[in-house]
């Protein structure tokens, strides 16, 4: 209640939650789940809708958008607030790799990675079970405002060298 009246809170995303992207490493890792359904963060008096909002008619104080289901839906506001949200970049393809960009990429790298410990474990092949065993992790320039505290600590010097690619080269046998 606002000065005496009701106050409706509705959010509309297509997604039926929030990925925290900076923990996308985690899913890669350990098959984690790291989307956070907005029903969790709706107190009482905030609806979620999931949609996509198609268009806003500010003249008639009103929001279009194609619920879940693919129907037509339209809502009235009296204050209407956009949060635009933020898109992973995704690199060029040919530059090879699996880039970590959404969990659908997590659950790739992490299955091709299973994939490769599991011909590892048959491998007799030193070299090739070293080759299969091996993984290098490399880090966009964009990234760097995501990085842990003591990033620049760690890799020191060695990482202003690199321009858009910040390799880390960890070997796993």
């Amino acid at each position: 209640m606002a000065n005496g009246r009701r106050i409706r809170f509705v959010l509309i995303d297509k997604r039926p939650g929030h990925v925290r992207k900076v923990l996308l490493f985690r899913p890669a890792a350990g098959g984690e789940e790291i989307m956070i359904p907005w029903t969790h963060y709706c107190s009482e008096g905030v609806e979620f809708v999931q949609g996509t909002v198609t268009s806003v008619d500010s003249g008639e104080k009103e929001v279009r958008y194609t619920d879940a289901k693919g129907s037509d839906a339209r809502i009235h506001y009296d204050l209407l607030v956009v949060a635009v949200g933020g898109v992973v970049r995704r690199p060029d393809p040919d530059q090879g790799g699996i880039a970590l960009t959404d969990p659908q990429a997590a659950a790739d790298i992490r299955e091709r990675w299973r994939a490769n410990l599991r011909k590892a474990a048959a491998q007799t092949n030193h070299e090739e079970r070293k080759r299969l065993m091996t993984i290098a992790v490399g880090e966009r320039a964009s990234a760097a405002s995501k990085r842990p505290p003591n990033w620049g600590s760690r890799c020191g010097r060695r990482r202003r060298r690199w321009d858009s690619i910040r390799p880390i080269p960890p070997s796993i046998y």
